[in-house]
C-alpha cells in the first residue's frame, strides 16, 4: 500500500503493538494473529487503530458497516495525490463525501490527518446521529459539516448553489440484491441492506452519479467513488467516457485478499496523472 504506508509501516497497523495498548483488542489477539471472520474482532481492532494511532474516539450502532482503516486511506491519499497536480488550488482542500456512513470514517481521518474540510451526506437516520456523534467526540464541527439527505439524493438535492468542492468521494452500495454479497467469502458482513445494497447496484448508482456531476462542472474539480468490482469499472469508465466527460483516471487498492478501485473524472483538461 503506497500511500497508507505514511501512516503504517509496511502499509498496514501493527496488530500486536495495538492488542499491548488495547485491553479490548487483546482479547481476541491469540498467537500473533487476529480472526478477521469475527464482527467483534473487526469492531475493536477499528476502534484502536482510530484511538492509538491518531487519537480519535469512534463508535458505530450494532449493524452497521465497519471500515476497513488501511483501505480508506489509500483513497483519501489517492485523492490528495491527485490534487497536487492543480496548479491553483485554494485553500483549504473541501471535500464532499456521499454517504458517509456511521463511521463518518472519511471526514475523520480526512480532517485530523490531511487538514480537509468536509461536508458529509447522510440518508439513514441513525447513520446520521451516530456520524454526527463522531465529529462532535472530536471536536471536529468546524472542520466536518454534516447534512441529511432524502433517499435517492446524490448531488441533486444535497448540493448546494455556493458550494465549491475541490473533490466528492463516495464508497456506494455495491450490491443489487443481498444475494451477491454472498459471494465475496472474504467479506465480513458487519452492515446490513441500508448500506451494501441499492437498485441497480454500483453502476446504476455511480453512473447517476456522473449524469448529476454535468450539472456541477463548475463547482467541483473531480468526482470519485469507490467501485467494487472490475467487470463494473470497465462498464463505468465506457458510460462516462462516452457519454460525460474523457476526462477519467481510475487505480485499484488492494488490501489482503479484497481489491476495490477508485475511478474518477472531471470537466478539466488534466493531462497525465495517476492512474493504475
Amino acid at each position: 500500500m503506497p500511500y497508507a504506508s505514511k501512516f503504517f509501516n509496511g502499509g498496514r497497523p501493527d496488530f500486536g503493538k495495538l492488542a499491548h495498548l488495547d485491553d479490548e483488542l487483546a482479547k481476541y489477539y491469540r498467537k500473533g494473529r487476529l480472526d478477521f471472520r469475527k464482527e467483534s474482532v473487526c469492531i475493536s481492532l477499528t476502534k484502536a487503530i482510530f484511538q492509538h494511532e491518531f487519537g480519535l474516539r469512534w463508535s458505530i450502532p450494532p449493524g452497521h458497516l465497519c471500515p476497513a482503516i488501511p483501505s480508506r486511506l489509500e483513497y483519501l491519499c489517492w485523492i490528495e495525490t491527485l490534487l497536487k497536480f492543480e496548479g491553483d488550488l485554494q485553500l483549504p482542500i473541501r471535500g464532499l463525501d456521499i454517504g458517509t456512513g456511521a463511521s463518518c470514517v472519511y471526514p475523520l481521518l480526512g480532517a485530523k490527518l490531511l487538514g480537509f474540510y468536509f461536508t458529509a451526506t447522510e440518508v439513514d437516520q441513525e447513520s446520521y446521529q451516530s456520524a454526527l456523534k463522531n465529529i462532535q467526540d472530536n471536536n471536529l464541527d468546524s472542520q466536518v459539516e454534516i447534512r441529511k439527505a432524502s433517499q435517492g439524493e446524490i448531488l441533486h438535492g444535497v448540493m448546494r448553489g455556493t458550494d465549491t468542492f475541490h473533490f466528492v468521494m463516495c464508497n456506494p452500495p455495491f450490491f443489487a440484491d443481498m444475494s451477491e454479497s454472498s459471494s465475496h467469502p472474504f467479506r465480513v458482513k458487519t452492515g446490513d441492506g441500508r448500506q451494501m445494497v441499492t437498485s441497480g447496484g454500483e453502476v446504476s448508482f455511480i453512473s447517476q452519479m456522473a449524469r448529476e456531476s454535468v450539472e456541477w462542472s463548475q463547482n467541483i474539480r473531480w468526482f470519485t467513488s469507490l467501485v467494487g468490482r472490475k467487470k463494473d469499472l470497465g462498464i463505468l469508465q465506457r458510460y462516462i467516457q462516452q457519454n460525460i466527460t474523457t476526462e477519467v483516471r481510475r487505480t485499484c487498492l488492494k488490501q489482503g485478499r479484497t481489491s476495490r478501485w477508485i475511478i474518477a473524472w472531471s470537466f478539466k483538461s488534466h493531462g497525465a496523472l495517476v492512474t493504475e
